[in-house]
């Protein structure tokens, strides 16, 4: 019994034991083996192992003492805890990866769902809604103008509203050649005005006639740093992107929940309001406001009827880029760019089906990013290191 228990304190020793033996450089670990097994056989008192010819081996007089069992119990202890602490932390970290994944797939899965849903069934807003008149903002140019000759396309008589100069002129003239046998009104009004002023000619100019679907695209963009932009300019950039929407939606919202018609409420977002974008402030500021008034918007209307879309593009091939301000990140997305036909073909097809809808790769990408950095960390990194960017300091270089 005094033999086993030597031979099992020797085994619990083993870890001391094979350290201390590395400090006898002169004995190969196969030696050291070796003469431990002899020892071992010489205990119990048989051969462990027949000698090796030729091995020249080195063994201390005296073994190391035994690990006391304390010390090894303390060991074994330590080591279940670790173990224990990693197992624990490993299924602590699990849901939020796995909550992760299923963000990201559900997206991508309702992406494909989306344009799937696109290509296969194109809406026609005339008898979705029996509509007769649809009314667009910044309809002379850009994705407004592809609206509007798309709902006259489909048989929709159109108000177009926009800017009083010569493109809204050239436009309408256009757009009457194109469209004979459809009914179209112009009204030319700064959306960017203070207080509303735009409200009285647009009341006037549909009294007569019931608009059921209403799309707010009117918006531009101004570059530079907020302190350097004369806040006049900025004022007329936060009233035509963002307020305008309002007295424009609770006028004709007002309108069809009376006589209740349906109708839709289209919106054209951006995928800038997604994150922090120095040098443009006021434009992703009013683009992730249309999104959450839209959003929020949606469910107070569409059980009396009245449906609401709003839209983020990628970039696209409209004027928007004339106001850039030359700007190296704006120009890099110009090569992503498609044309307006393209988001009025999404709106459309979106129409009393979905409620948010991202349109094209840069859009889709920014979606997934932002799933995948924390919108705290983001804006963290984005403050950090826009100094750095070739934007900054060309602007820093025009202002000095």
């Amino acid at each position: 019994m005094t033999t086993t228990n030597t031979v099992v304190d020797y085994v619990k020793s083993a870890p001391r034991w094979v350290g201390n033996a590395m400090a006898y450089t002169s004995t190969t670990l196969h030696g050291y083996t070796m003469a431990a097994a002899e020892y071992l056989g010489a205990e119990v008192g048989q051969s462990a192992v027949a000698p090796v010819a030729d091995t020249t081996v080195l063994v201390p007089e005296t073994l190391p003492p035994p690990v006391p069992t304390t010390v090894v119990e303390s060991m074994l202890a330590t080591a279940c805890s670790i173990k224990r602490t990693v197992f624990q932390l490993h299924w602590s970290v699990a849901p939020f990866f796995w909550i992760g994944c299923a963000s990201v797939v559900g997206y991508v899965g309702t992406i494909l769902f989306q344009n799937l849903v696109l290509d296969l069934f194109p809406v026609n807003l005339k008898k979705k809604y029996n509509a007769e008149w649809g009314l667009v903002t910044g309809a002379s140019s850009g994705i407004g103008k592809a609206m509007a000759e798309k709902l006259a396309g489909q048989g929709i008589n159109v108000v177009l509203v926009a800017l009083d100069d010569d493109v809204l002129t050239h436009t309408f003239a256009e757009i009457q050649q194109k469209f004979p046998n459809i009914q179209f009104r112009k009204v030319g009004v700064n959306l960017g005005g203070p207080e509303a002023g735009y409200m009285p000619a647009i009341i006037k100019a549909t009294n007569d006639i019931h608009v059921t679907l209403v799309f707010n695209n009117a918006g531009f963009i101004t570059t530079g740093f907020f302190d350097k932009t004369p806040l006049g300019r900025s004022m007329a950039n936060f009233h035509c992107n963002a307020t305008c929407i309002l007295p424009i939606t609770h006028h004709f919202l007002t309108k069809m929940v009376a006589s209740k018609s349906k109708g839709l409420l289209a919106y054209t977002s951006s995928s800038a309001g997604f994150v922090p974008t120095p040098l443009s402030v006021i434009y992703p500021s009013t683009k992730s406001f249309i999104t959450l008034f839209a959003t929020s918007l949606a469910p107070e209307v569409k059980s009396r009827g009245v449906d609401v879309v709003v839209v983020h593009p990628s970039p696209m091939m409209t004027n928007f880029f004339k106001n850039s301000g030359g700007m190296q990140t704006l120009e890099a997305f110009k090569r992503f760019a498609v044309g307006p036909s393209v988001i009025a073909d999404v709106v459309f097809n979106s129409a009393g089906r979905f409620v948010v809808r991202d349109q094209g790769l840069v859009t889709i990408l920014l979606r997934i990013v932002t799933k995948a950095f924390d919108f705290n960390l983001f804006s963290e990194l984005v403050c950090r290191t826009a100094h750095t960017t070739g934007d900054f300091k060309q602007f820093m270089d025009k202002n000095n």
